[in-house]
């Protein structure tokens, strides 16, 4: 819930009686000549004025209205004693309606902790005996917090200030005045650290790639729309990269958007090419892969794990161009060896609006068990000594970690079981129709879409070839499966799911 100060009382003390021809104020009068204090008070400030590097007030006045004696400033205690500082008390002319302007700011100035809820300042005046008459004034008092000193190139000291408000008609909401915010940054692999947090522009400088901060308690709105914030379990805005670590690893939270960028580092030529990807949400590219429901504009492959066999890793066809959190994929961009089909974009975006958005914790996260592998994903770059990781040149899962570099949001598999001694130094990456590689299979596949009729499952294809049928346990079912061009059926199969030419279906 956004916090709103209000000022209590904005009056005009005077230190003389009233007479008829004065100045009016807020509707309270003080007579010309009269020495006077504009006094505000600001609430909700609690314990956190030790936050503040300088604070200054603008009090726009009328005509005749001047500062009083500077010795007469009172700052409500915010101020600690003994310390030696110079305000900036003065009048500015030059501006329409002239002004007040009182600034603290320095090396000498330091706040300390106020534990009222309500600080009262009283600002001195002075009214000129031959100030015009008003009988109205609309006063706004604007309210600034210091929040960063710099050099321009003549080495000249200026100061930069955060605008917190301005007093109309009588109340005041300035956004976490004096409120800072405490929050947990995700910084690394198992590292959290507590951060006090003053300002949404500080937020902003810590809120960077793939580095998530969680709240406990309520923002201000624009502290809340900073990306990568998730306050209360629920994110507005978050980006994530796969060149750089995520390492967020607390409970799963909702976001409004997410967006992640896969930066491209390896293409495909016609012996392979393949890399793993791996998300933490639920994601549509904005860039179609080859499907089953996108053979016509499918732009490059893309496979999801189903199974294992004691020799290798087997991958099908994806139904929709959608990726599912934590689980496992390989893909291949096409390079110029394809001709006209070269994917030639450099990245690629997956969105995703009102998901779930998981932890990094690659370890917990529950993999995909099919056969005698696992596959689990990996976030942060992190894994096991005996997992197996897919590396792009050999095309192959491999243990030996000297050969390629573990990147985040990939994906490794692991034994469900020790395998005995040797253990194999690499798993085939093995498409689901007849143990074949990926690299040999693609072709082999293009026009053939399966699904299930009436308990059978059917093979639609443009052309006649063969097929094998696994189970979901990477077993073999059915071997050397002729079918023709058109529409060939499978009977006789029990109720369960199945892998046929690389495609997932399922009898019911």
């Amino acid at each position: 819930m956004r916090k709103k100060l209000l000022l209590l009382g904005l009056a005009l003390a005077s230190m003389a009686g009233v007479e008829a021809q004065s100045v009016i104020f807020k509707d309270l009068v003080v007579k010309p000549g009269d020495k006077a204090f504009i006094e505000f008070t600001i609430s909700e400030v609690g314990e956190s004025w030790s936050n503040f590097s300088g604070l200054q007030f603008d009090i726009p006045v009328p005509e005749g209205v001047t500062p009083g004696d500077e010795k007469d400033l009172d700052f409500g205690g915010i101020l600690k004693e003994g310390e030696n500082y110079d305000p900036v008390f003065k009048l500015v002319e030059d501006e329409e309606p002239p002004y007040i302007v009182i600034a603290l700011a320095g090396g000498d100035v330091s706040f300390q902790d106020v534990e009222e809820d309500e600080v009262t300042i009283k600002i001195p005046i002075e009214v000129a005996a031959d100030a015009p008459e008003a009988n109205e004034y609309e006063m706004d008092l604007n309210i600034y917090n210091q929040a960063s000193l710099f050099y321009d190139d003549d080495e000249n000291t200026e100061y930069s200030f955060y605008d917190y408000g301005e007093v109309e008609n009588g109340f005041i909401t300035i956004s976490a005045l004096g409120k800072s915010y405490e929050g947990i940054v995700y910084a690394g692999p198992g590292d959290i650290e507590p951060v006090s947090f003053s300002s949404p522009d500080q937020l902003k400088a810590w809120a960077t790639v793939n580095q998530i901060i969680t709240f406990k308690e309520d923002l201000p709105a624009d502290w809340a729309e900073v990306y990568n914030v998730v306050v209360n379990g629920k994110a507005k805005d978050i980006r994530l990269y796969n060149g750089f670590p995520y390492a967020y690893n607390g409970e799963p939270f909702v976001a409004e958007k997410v967006t992640f960028t896969y930066d491209i580092t390896h293409y495909a030529n016609k012996n392979g090419g393949w890399v793993s990807l791996a998300i933490p949400f639920d994601g549509k590219p904005e860039i179609n892969p080859l499907t089953n429901a996108t053979k016509e504009n499918g732009k490059y492959w893309a496979k999801q794990f189903v199974g294992s066999t004691s020799e290798g890793l087997l991958f099908a066809n994806l139904d929709e161009p959608k990726f599912l959190a934590n689980q496992s994929y390989i893909l291949a961009f096409p390079d110029a060896s394809y001709g006209e089909n070269e994917f030639t974009d450099t990245d690629l975006t997956i969105k995703g609006e009102n998901v779930t958005v998981y932890s990094s914790e690659s370890v917990t996260v529950k993999g995909t068990t099919a056969g005698p592998y696992v596959m689990k994903t990996t976030y942060d770059g992190g894994g096991s000594g005996s997992a197996y990781y897919l590396n792009s040149v050999t095309n192959k899962f491999e243990q030996d970690e000297e050969v390629f570099e573990v990147s985040s949001f990939t994906a490794f598999a692991l034994p469900t079981a020790p395998l005995g001694a040797p253990s194999l130094r690499s798993l085939a990456i093995l498409d689901a129709d007849r143990g074949l590689t990926i690299v040999e299979s693609v072709a082999a596949n293009a026009g053939v879409v399966v699904y299930a009729n009436e308990g059978d499952i059917v093979i639609s294809a443009n052309e006649s070839g063969v097929a094998s049928v696994y189970n979901f346990d990477g077993q073999l079912v059915k071997a050397n499966v002729k079918y023709n061009e058109g529409e060939t059926r499978i009977a006789g199969l029990s109720k369960g799911a199945y892998l046929v030419a690389g495609q997932a279906v399922i009898l019911k």
